[in-house]
């Protein structure tokens, strides 16, 4: 039996990608739009039925590029629309038939202009990051490795390192919880302990650099235990887990 043409493909690259490239998106698969730009990737991504009139709804959101334990196919900060209702348009968002994917795409460029492409750039700094994060209703973003990669992004390296250290000395441990949530657990604290190492290196060196000169404050830092990082600041980690992410997931490319 030959397969519906996949008319939502067809006018996504024709009409859509036109439109969001000249925002620095490009296409990262069929019906996902991709951008890494600043400390963020941000997305645009269909999420289409299987069955029947094809109907789709919308996910764009944010993720932090240096977080280590990114998941590009999910999101803390972002939103999911179904239709352009609230820009006065009620087209339906389905695409089985080809008039209907057309008017569908153009129905989601006029959103993508008065509702996607306006949040992307009310949220485009990390402080607007932070409070999308902390807005959430459950509120434990507040205190999680990704606020803290968020808060060592926007300068607040003491609002980090106490996130991190908090969750490194953590000892409660639900017992309800399966064995992938407690590896999970234990991933995220080796990751805040190497945070931790790595501030603990740059206060060492940047010490080590203010008392060029000075022989007795020198000779004392000899006598301290060396920094267990072999990075020396926050920032050299930080890249790293940027560029193990840009590899990972082949986002070179997608650089804006």
């Amino acid at each position: 039996m030959a397969r519906n043409p996949d008319y939502l493909n067809k006018y996504i690259k024709q009409l859509l990608l036109t439109v969001v490239d000249k925002d620095g998106f490009a296409l990262y698969k069929p019906k996902v739009f991709m951008r890494v730009k600043g400390p963020f990737v941000d997305t645009i991504s269909f999420q289409v039925s299987q069955y029947g009139d094809k109907c789709f709804h919308i996910h764009y959101y944010k993720n932090l590029i240096a977080y280590p334990f990114l998941d590009i196919n999910s999101y803390t900060v972002g939103n999911r629309l179904s239709d352009n209702r609230l820009n006065g348009d009620e087209t339906e968002w389905c695409g089985f038939e080809e008039e209907q994917a057309k008017l569908a795409i153009e129905s989601v460029i006029n959103a993508y202009n008065k509702t996607i492409r306006p949040w992307f750039s009310a949220v485009s700094t990390i402080p607007e990051y932070i409070f999308e994060i902390v807005s959430q209703h459950n509120n434990k973003g507040f205190s999680s490795l990704e606020s803290a990669i968020a808060f060592a992004e926007g300068g607040k390296r003491n609002r980090a390192w106490w996130i991190c250290s908090d969750l490194v000395n953590d000892e409660e441990e639900d017992e309800e919880i399966g064995d992938d949530e407690k590896e999970e657990i234990r991933l995220h604290k080796r990751a805040c302990q190497q945070y931790l190492d790595a501030s603990e290196a740059e206060s060492f060196f940047e010490m080590k650099t203010d008392s060029a000169g000075n022989s007795q404050i020198l000779q004392a830092l000899t006598q301290l235990p060396k920094p267990n990082s072999e990075v020396k600041s926050v920032d050299a980690l930080l890249e790293i887990w940027r560029d193990q992410n840009i590899e990972k997931f082949k986002l070179l490319e997608y650089v804006a």
